[in-house]
């Protein structure tokens, strides 16, 4: 069984993961989709994964970005738009600043 502590995180990363293309969804969203206030949300994934709900929605973004380059013959453009990113250089400096690279080095 996963442990309490991982449970919440893993809601969270599903709901994002179901809305990944949409660039919009935001905080406010998954507040409404998981039930709970911003305060709580944020206090929640702070406490947590020690990142601000903000950072949490873009680093699962990055982390499925990271899933397509591999998996798939996708541009960096394309996986762009599909993690959700309207820009391919806010991606692309994203991207270098999670890992290290950018998605062509990937």
């Amino acid at each position: 069984m996963a442990s309490m502590e991982k449970v919440f995180p893993n809601k969270i990363r599903k709901i994002i993961q179901v809305h990944l293309e949409e660039e919009n969804f935001s905080v406010d969203d998954l507040t409404s989709e998981i039930g709970l206030s911003k305060t709580q949300l944020w206090r929640k994934i702070k406490a947590e994964t020690g990142k601000s709900a903000n950072q949490f929605i873009r680093e699962v973004r990055l982390k499925e970005a990271a899933k397509l380059i591999i998996e798939s013959e996708y541009t960096a453009s394309e996986v762009s738009y599909r993690a959700g990113f309207s820009s391919l250089s806010y991606f692309s400096k994203c991207f270098h600043d999670y890992f290290g690279y950018i998605p062509e080095e990937f």
